[in-house]
């Protein structure tokens, strides 16, 4: 007589764990998914908006989709794994709370939203336990690209698509001479935009690669490779683009400049995806994506499986929870306590070489992010015809860099305008003045030039992550001075950044204005 084991109890053929195991721990995920969009509210809203508002970030609406398909593709050997939570993962959320904490001091969003990301797989690798999460590894680390990030790379971008195309002026013995963003030849000078500096492409791509190389190999060394390549490739592919136009240019001359670059540039990068595509398919494996691997065979050997009780499941997600609201809870209570609704008293704005000090006009460059971080000066300085509208704003002494730099992001970049060239101007020649972005930014046909400075601590400082670091310190201390930011908009003159940049020459004396200014004593809003 031969006997053979007997399924679970409420277990259907090919289920490692009952049907009542697997509706538990969907339960718990759902609650700290719900959990997660409370606490996590503002980075999800932000990467929403990045995705309606950017044309770079579109195709993260197709990431879930993908994702749900990926999953579905290993729903076999998913439930061929038994659930085991491992509640103990938990301790992993630790230093990730505070690497979060880390990155709301500094302002920096996309650290933010990674962040919660890696909390998010812990919650679903403690709750359905390391050998399922490893079977569902694609679909879950595919959400990754959920996050709007790597804006940090379009200057390095932008630098490599001119190196490229000079490079390539100097094999086709073109005459030319490039200096860091800008190529010049006898028929014109080019400047490398952001727009042109391929980012775009290199997401779209990147998120490609990997789905491409998780669904055509099963060798991890073939699944890099295509990842790599698919790294590379659109970044040397958008200077061979640029390259063609500036070449075009040399042969047609003007008629190169009037075509639509992004258009023209969809259309090449289609040709390059579908060139990778080609380039892969030789070297596909067969795919069985909806077998278990061999190392997680096992799974399904165990007939008797411990049921799941929902204390396990509650020390599985609750910690997490907490563990990810605290940080949050801390971060807030420190911008409430730094946010004192106070004002500086007004002092009166220094004078400048050759310019004349007179009232500002009711507009304004850009709405403060809170309202109790409003212009404490808005005035214009009349330097013969030309006039600059200076705005300063002071920030309370301990409030974190996020307020700081999403007002610098809002002015240098707004929405809706396109930046043309960013170059960096100290007011004196020396070392005391402002150290001032200049930027300039266009918006079909209208062009504005926009000047920035940032003091931290009382010292001029470029608005870089020294600059946040700074502040983030500043933040936690007793002894923080204010920030304050300075803004110069000029939008008339056939030239405005060489006129602005004339003009920033003279305010040396600004710096210790602000110093006197941050000086004085405040006054509560309204009383």
């Amino acid at each position: 007589m031969v006997t053979t084991p007997s399924s679970p109890v409420g277990a259907a053929p090919g289920l490692a764990s009952s049907r009542r195991d697997w509706l538990l721990a969907a339960s718990a995920l759902v609650f700290g998914l719900c959990a997660f969009a409370i606490i996590f509210g503002p980075e999800v809203t932000a990467a929403v908006g990045v995705w309606i508002g950017s044309t770079t970030f579109n195709h993260c609406f197709l990431v879930i989709p993908i994702a749900a398909y990926l999953a579905w593709d290993r729903r076999k050997a998913a439930l061929g794994c038994s659930l085991r939570p491992r509640p103990w993962i938990a301790v992993l959320a630790i230093p990730l709370a505070s690497l979060w904490f880390m990155a709301d001091r500094l302002g920096i969003m996309e650290g933010r939203q990674l962040i919660a990301m890696c909390l998010f797989q812990i919650m679903v690798a403690s709750v359905i336990g390391i050998r399922t999460w490893c079977v569902l590894a694609a679909p879950l680390l595919y959400l990754f690209f959920l996050v709007p990030f790597g804006e940090w790379m379009v200057p390095e971008l932008q630098r490599v698509t001119a190196r490229v195309m000079a490079a390539g002026l100097d094999l086709f013995h073109v005459p030319n001479f490039s200096h860091d963003l800008t190529v010049q030849i006898p028929e014109g000078t080019f400047y490398v935009a952001e727009a042109c500096s391929g980012f775009r492409f290199l997401i779209a791509s990147t998120a490609f690669g990997v789905l491409y190389a998780w669904a055509m190999y099963r060798s991890l060394f073939r699944r890099l490779c295509f990842v790599a390549l698919s790294l590379v490739v659109p970044v040397v592919a958008n200077g061979v683009r640029a390259f063609g136009i500036v070449l075009l240019a040399h042969f047609i001359g003007a008629k190169a400049v009037e075509l639509d670059h992004v258009a023209w540039g969809w259309y090449f990068f289609s040709f390059v995806i579908i060139m990778l595509i080609l380039a892969g398919l030789p070297f596909r494996q067969d795919q069985l994506l909806s077998s278990p691997r061999k190392i997680f065979a096992g799974a399904t050997r165990h007939p008797d499986p411990v049921p799941i009780k929902w204390m396990a499941l509650a020390i599985a997600v609750v910690p997490i929870i907490l563990l990810a609201a605290t940080p949050r809870i801390v971060s807030e209570a420190l911008d409430t306590f730094s946010a004192d609704k106070k004002v500086a008293a007004a002092i009166k704005l220094p004078a400048l070489d050759d310019c004349i000090l007179e009232p500002a006009g009711a507009s304004t460059v850009v709405e403060p992010a809170e309202p109790s971080l409003g212009i404490a000066h808005a005035s214009a300085y009349r330097c013969g015809a030309e006039v600059f509208v200076l705005y300063l704003y002071r920030f309370p002494s301990r409030t974190s860099a996020r307020p700081i730099f999403s007002l610098l992001h809002a002015v240098i970049d707004p929405p809706g305008w396109e930046t043309i060239t960013s170059n960096t101007v100290r007011g004196d020649n020396r070392t005391g003045g402002p150290l001032w972005q200049v930027t300039e930014v266009r918006s079909h046909d209208r062009y504005r030039t926009v000047a920035t400075a940032l003091w931290i601590g009382g010292q001029p400082i470029t608005a870089g992550i020294s600059a946040r670091v700074g502040q983030a310190l500043n933040s936690i201390r007793r002894s923080a001075v204010c920030p304050v930011i300075a803004v110069i908009a000029y939008s008339g003159g056939d030239v405005p950044r060489d006129i602005i940049t004339n003009f920033l020459l003279k305010t040396e004396p600004l710096t210790d204005w602000v110093r006197r200014w941050i000086a004085e004593p405040v006054t509560k809003v309204g009383g």
